[in-house]
C-alpha cells in the first residue's frame, strides 16, 4: 500500500489563530437545512460576524431582513436538489468557504411500523443528498482559503440509541462513516478542505419540546449532568469553530455538544 501525501496547507500563525477562531468577516457559507432550529441559529451566527450566507430549506426566509443572507426553498428529498444548490451557490455566494449541512427529517416510529418510505426518506436527506452534495461542491472548495465542511450528526447512532428512531439512528452513523474517509481522501488528495461533524445531544429545539412535551422535557433534564438541555446557539458555536480557520488542522472527528450525557454510566447510581 502507497503511503498517504501529505497535504500541503500551511499552519497558521499564533497571531492568526488567535483571531480567527469563528466564521470570517465575508465567508462565503452555505447553509443546508439553515430555517429552524440549530441551522437557524447558524445562520444567525453567520449573519452576525458578517458572512455572506445561502440557506437552503423548505421555508423562505424574510431576506430583506438582512442583505447578506439569501435563501433557496426546496425540499432535499427532490431529485434536482443538488443541482439547484449548486446553481445557487454559483449566482447567489460566487464562490464557497464553508458548507454546513444540517438537513435532517424528525419522524419517529418503531420498527414494527416504520415503513419504507420512512427508511428511505431518512437515508436520502442525511446521507445519500449529503454525500452528492460534498461531491458536487469539490471544484468551489477547492478555490478557497479556507474550505470548511461541517455536518450536523448526533450522538444517536454513533453513541447511544434511541427507541423509535432507529432509522435516524443508522443515517447518523453511516455520516459519520463518511466524514471520517472523506476526511483521508481530501488529505491525501492535497486538498485543503476540512471536514467534521458535531454530534449534538438533547437540544431544546422547538421541535424537541413538540415531539415530547414539557414534562418529558423535565425528566431529560434530569438525565444530563449539567442540568438542562442545551440550546441550538451552542451548537452553532461548535459548527463555527470548526468552520474557522483556526480549525485548519482538525479533520476527520466528531464534536459533541451534549453537556456530557453521554459520559453517565449509571444515572441511578449513588
Amino acid at each position: 500500500m502507497n503511503a498517504p501525501k501529505k497535504c500541503p496547507t500551511e499552519p497558521l500563525s499564533a497571531a492568526e489563530a488567535s483571531v480567527s477562531n469563528d466564521i470570517l468577516p465575508n465567508a462565503h457559507v452555505l447553509v443546508v437545512g439553515g430555517t429552524k432550529g440549530i441551522g437557524a441559529s447558524i445562520v444567525h451566527r453567520c449573519q452576525q460576524r458578517g458572512a455572506k450566507v445561502l440557506v437552503v430549506g423548505r421555508h423562505v426566509l424574510n431576506e430583506s431582513a438582512s442583505p447578506t443572507v439569501h435563501s433557496l426553498s426546496l425540499d432535499m428529498g427532490e431529485s434536482d436538489a443538488v443541482q439547484r444548490i449548486r446553481d445557487s451557490v454559483s449566482q447567489t455566494l460566487g464562490g464557497l468557504d464553508v458548507l454546513v449541512y444540517c438537513a435532517s427529517p424528525f419522524i419517529r416510529n418503531r420498527i414494527p411500523m416504520l415503513t419504507d418510505e420512512q427508511w428511505d426518506q431518512m437515508m436520502t436527506i442525511n446521507v445519500t443528498r449529503m454525500f452528492q452534495l460534498v461531491r458536487e461542491l469539490i471544484p468551489m472548495l477547492k478555490e478557497s482559503s479556507y474550505p470548511r465542511i461541517v455536518v450536523i450528526s448526533s450522538i444517536t447512532g454513533p453513541v447511544t440509541g434511541l427507541p423509535a428512531m432507529s432509522h435516524y439512528g443508522a443515517a447518523k452513523s453511516a455520516v459519520e462513516g463518511f466524514v471520517r474517509s472523506a476526511a483521508l481522501e481530501f488529505a491525501e488528495s492535497g486538498y485543503a478542505i476540512t471536514i467534521n461533524t458535531v454530534r449534538p445531544g438533547l437540544i431544546g429545539t422547538a421541535e424537541l419540546h413538540r415531539s415530547y412535551g414539557d414534562e418529558r422535557i423535565e425528566s431529560m433534564n434530569a438525565l444530563i449532568p449539567r442540568g438542562r438541555l442545551g440550546t441550538p446557539d451552542e451548537v452553532a458555536s461548535a459548527v463555527c469553530y470548526l468552520a474557522s480557520p483556526a480549525a485548519s488542522f482538525i479533520s476527520g472527528t466528531s464534536l459533541t455538544v451534549d453537556g456530557a450525557q453521554t459520559l453517565v454510566e449509571n444515572p441511578f447510581a449513588p
